[in-house]
């Protein structure tokens, strides 16, 4: 767990200790962007801040990735990454 100030960042596992759901629910709701998290740049991890998170749980965020540095917006998986699997069939 990771401090800034005031607010608490959490990884994957930690958040869904934390909310009480599977890893695999937070990863899905990253890489549909409905719950707020930060690309930590030049790596392929996202981090949650507990402020917004705990904002969102009572219905004061609509998701949205939130980027570090506050740049541009991000989306992609709970691993940071963008790239999509090929179809097999």
């Amino acid at each position: 767990m990771m401090m800034d100030g005031e607010n608490t960042y959490f990884d994957v596992e930690m958040l869904a200790r934390y909310l009480m759901m599977s890893k695999n629910t937070i990863r899905q709701y990253v890489s549909r962007s409905k719950i707020p998290f930060i690309k930590v740049p030049g790596s392929n991890l996202v981090r949650f801040s507990k402020v917004a998170v705990d904002e969102w749980m009572m219905g004061g965020l609509q998701g949205a990735g939130i980027v570090a540095e506050a740049t541009t917006a991000y989306r992609g998986d709970a691993h940071g990454t963008t790239k999509r699997k090929k179809r097999q069939g």
